[in-house]
């Protein structure tokens, strides 16, 4: 265990006993399922139903993503907690986020970056099913380095994911197949709710968690590292797999944003409130970075577009002008002095 000189867990443990931190702390587990409502089913009216059925019936991307998330990413958490020496408390946290289904944070990340969204709601979906069996599976395996207590899987936590997934997505669906102009407005409004929740999560974290972000370098690494190197491996097994870039885009989010909440649950259940409230440093720190880090791709990939599209203009300016040249070269001389 990891304490302060007064033997105790300071500062971690003062969300647990300041009421003002404890009142913010219940409202935004009320309001951000809420806003992730707005945002499945915003997601749900961008996905057509022939694709889905394509993902469907060759499942290759879910099951890659299945792969990352089970495989990949429990032992890429694993690693990082041995190769930066993290004390036992830290690198369960390191290690349950990392055993934790892909997050629905993903799926506008995913519709940001022109991704595929039908098969991004279908991996988190599935990856959401998996692991009822392999959370603690990879839980039984790896967290044996650290501690032998039994961690508690929060079931309940991972069938209400799964539900805030399948139902308003589902809804989606039928709002688009019903009322496509509809459907694109709700799209629009995801998307904003998507920005919103994310600007939420971030202040919420920092309000909540001051301390946090004074953690060592160490600390810091594990939270860059986890997520970013969690989107390289998702891009490179699937381009590896020979899938298309936009479904490589896709299982890239889908690999590295982790569902932190789900973590954060299994924490508050499995270990005493004063230890939990130590533990989940590193989840929450991931839960920032893990916003931070696919906006900045976002907004590269977006400016890269940009330029691509002005490119592809002004060579079809000059393609247009070139043709214009050439016509005028091929008339007659005779006819020339005419115009």
């Amino acid at each position: 265990m990891d304490l302060d000189q007064n033997g105790t867990y300071g500062n971690f443990t003062e969300v647990v006993h300041d009421p003002v931190k404890k009142n913010l702390k219940q409202a935004i587990q009320w309001l951000l399922p809420i806003i992730l409502v707005f945002i499945m089913l915003g997601m749900g009216c961008d996905i057509e139903w022939k694709v889905l059925k394509v993902h469907i019936k060759r499942p290759i991307g879910p099951v890659i993503g299945a792969a990352c998330q089970f495989i990949v990413m429990p032992l890429l958490s694993f690693s990082l907690a041995h190769a930066l020496q993290l004390s036992a408390d830290r690198a369960l946290g390191l290690l349950i986020l990392g055993c934790c289904p892909g997050g629905t944070v993903s799926n506008i990340f995913t519709y940001w970056n022109d991704g595929d969204v039908p098969l991004s709601v279908f991996m988190t979906a599935c990856s959401t099913v998996f692991a009822f069996g392999m959370m603690p599976l990879n839980l039984f395996i790896y967290s044996r380095s650290w501690t032998d207590d039994d961690v508690v899987v929060p079931y309940l936590k991972i069938f209400i994911t799964l539900l805030t997934v399948l139902i308003p997505a589902g809804i989606g669906v039928l709002i688009k197949w019903k009322l496509p102009k509809i459907a694109k407005r709700l799209v629009q409004v995801a998307s904003a709710c998507g920005l919103v929740s994310i600007l939420i999560v971030i202040v919420c974290q920092i309000i909540l968690y001051p301390h946090i972000f004074t953690s060592g370098w160490k600390i810091w690494i594990a939270a860059l590292l986890l997520p970013f190197v969690g989107f390289i491996l998702g891009y490179a097994s699937s381009a590896a797999a020979c899938q298309t870039a936009k479904c490589c885009r896709t299982i890239a989010f889908e690999t590295g944003c982790q569902n932190v909440a789900i973590a954060l649950t299994l924490i508050a259940i499995s270990f005493p409130t004063d230890r939990g409230a130590y533990i989940i440093s590193i989840p929450v720190l991931v839960g920032v970075t893990m916003m931070v880090e696919p906006s900045v791709i976002t907004v590269i990939y977006k400016m890269f577009m940009c330029w691509k599209i002005r490119k592809a203009s002004t060579e079809e300016n000059e393609q247009g002008y070139k043709t214009e040249i050439k016509e005028l070269e091929l008339i007659p001389k005779s006819m020339k002095l005419e115009i």
